[in-house]
């Protein structure tokens, strides 16, 4: 290794991350950036040198890697986040800043995803915030659609939803509103289905 690689590869290791990670859809997404924001120029310039008709699952570059899943969130979430950190040359322990999309959306997926970034807080000096997560563009080249017509969340986390996010997360920051929190909470923006199935058979809850 040269003396320009190594010196490369030790910044990249004194580097801090920011996770950004969504879960309010299937499958769930984690986006990894090195250093501070803003956050979604940086996504844009991903998705702009890459194509959705290759129908990729992991896009990397310098500045930014984000990998979305292709399982079931609750199969795949930490295995995700290992596998971005990786593709994004950091480890676990680099990850300063966690940012996570608290809904509104699917009520497996959110409560999943506030557990998992809990995880990553405990024992850990980290900052979090907490995100809403806003629909992506309808006609965005990267949006997928939903497998359910009546439900928005029932669609996987697209590139789409990982630039709209980060959006929102640049917005927040450049606000001076760090929403910050010591532990994530689901915000549903509905009730769970489980809910709405007792209430029809009934059931008072």
């Amino acid at each position: 290794m040269s003396a320009s690689e190594t010196t490369s590869t030790d910044a990249r290791q004194n580097t801090h991350f920011t996770a950004v990670i969504l879960t309010h859809k299937r499958r769930g997404a984690v986006a990894v950036f090195p250093g501070e924001g803003p956050f979604a120029p940086r996504v844009l310039a991903l998705l702009q040198n890459a194509s959705p008709e290759d129908h990729a699952t992991t896009l990397t570059g310098p500045d930014a890697t984000i990998a979305l899943g292709t399982e079931d969130t609750a199969e795949i979430l930490r295995t995700l986040y290992e596998r971005t950190l990786a593709c994004a040359g950091a480890t676990d322990a680099q990850v300063v800043h966690v940012a996570l999309g608290v809904g509104p959306g699917s009520f497996t997926g959110l409560r999943l995803g506030c557990a998992f970034a809990n995880g990553l807080l405990l024992g850990r000096s980290r900052s979090a915030t907490a995100l809403t997560c806003p629909p992506p563009t309808p006609d965005s080249p990267w949006h997928l659609p939903a497998r359910d017509a009546d439900d928005p969340f029932s669609a996987p986390v697209s590139f789409a939803d990982v630039l709209s996010v980060c959006e929102t997360l640049d917005a927040t920051l450049d606000a001076g509103q760090a929403n910050a929190v010591s532990e994530f909470v689901p915000a549903y923006g509905r009730e769970p289905g489980p809910v709405i199935k007792l209430r029809s058979q009934g059931i008072p809850v």
